[in-house]
């Protein structure tokens, strides 16, 4: 599904709560130059939720996720099926709950290149899998800007903060999780801008 960027802006104008978009195993497809709006009246924007078959090879680029109460995309959300190894390149997810929420076992190897992260109550919520995050920019998050439980190993590279509540909420006890070369400021909680659980992390070439 191919659009012209900011030309072509799909609004939700349905009930409080709704989902403007379902993928029920739509592997191998391209979403690109999108722009949703949910008005503060959608849930979700995108929902990968898959009865019908494992879905893989996604791609999301050059797309903007708007004003959605639940999340921007949410992945695994009463779904049969996994749905792993989607790209989001050239993102942007500006006033939702959540930009991008993976809930599900099996998520795996999600990956997050230069997108951006606004106003988000999280940016990116890992509950289940894992994923790969480099060169995002995330600012005003109410909650985090990551907050990860994964099963398996996450990384988050070249990465920018400003503003957020927090950088990192890590809360497994599991999966190991790299953070390189990432720049975090005038965070807000007074105790700290990276929260560890248990988790092995490796944290180098970073400023706070």
């Amino acid at each position: 599904i191919v659009g012209q960027g900011r030309d072509t802006r799909l609004v939700w104008d349905g009930p409080f709560g709704g989902v403007m978009f379902r993928s029920n195993g739509a592997a191998y497809s391209r979403y690109t130059g999108l722009a949703w709006d949910g008005k503060g009246r959608a849930a979700v924007g995108f929902e990968h939720s898959s009865d019908a078959r494992f879905e893989t090879e996604v791609t999301h680029e050059h797309e903007s996720f708007r004003n959605f109460t639940a999340c921007g995309i949410r992945i695994g959300h009463e779904g049969k099926l996994a749905s792993a190894e989607i790209l989001y390149r050239n993102c942007l997810f500006e006033k939702c709950g959540i930009g991008v929420a993976t809930l599900a076992f099996n998520d795996y190897d999600n990956t997050y290149d230069r997108c951006e992260f606004r106003e988000c109550g999280t940016g990116i919520h890992d509950e289940h899998g894992n994923f790969y995050a480099r060169n995002c920019h995330f600012e005003g998050s109410r909650e985090t800007d990551f907050y990860i439980r994964s099963e398996h190993g996450d990384s988050i590279r070249r990465c920018t903060s400003h503003g957020s509540r927090r950088f990192v909420v890590e809360d497994g006890t599991i999966a190991p999780v790299t953070i390189q070369d990432c720049r975090i400021a005038a965070w807000t909680d007074p105790d700290a801008a990276v929260l560890l659980n248990g988790s092995p992390v490796l944290m180098f070439d970073c400023v706070f």
